[in-house]
């Protein structure tokens, strides 16, 4: 096992041996109720808003263009993209994004800031 900075390198067998770090009987054991509450109460999984809920995520107009970029992103941001099947993470990322900057557009309106 080598490390660098905080990136962990493991071959495929030390992967097949190590155990996860998953307490899934706990997690099966939980109510909804009780994944609910601690999800709110998670400093990390701060609540969204009804208006930003209800935006709308799916439609992006395939005419516009798209410009290539280079930007750098935490590991765990591009992993949890990646992790989804609908999409490609890269257009999953550009969907949230537009979500967010439309968001913002109709808030700046609601305040008056054009």
């Amino acid at each position: 096992m080598s490390r660098k900075a905080n990136v962990v390198r493991v071959t495929s067998e030390e992967a097949r041996r190590m155990r996860s770090e998953t307490d899934e009987a706990r997690v099966e054991a939980m109510s909804d109720e009780e994944i609910t509450r601690r999800a709110q109460e998670d400093p990390d999984n701060p609540p969204l808003d009804e208006e930003f809920l209800a935006g709308d995520w799916e439609r992006t107009d395939p005419r516009q263009a798209k410009q290539p970029v280079t930007i750098r992103l935490d590991s765990e941001v591009v992993d949890w993209f990646k992790r989804g099947d609908r999409c490609g993470y890269q257009t999953r990322i550009n969907k949230v994004l537009l979500a967010y900057v439309r968001h913002q557009k109709v808030r700046r309106e609601k305040a008056g800031e054009g």
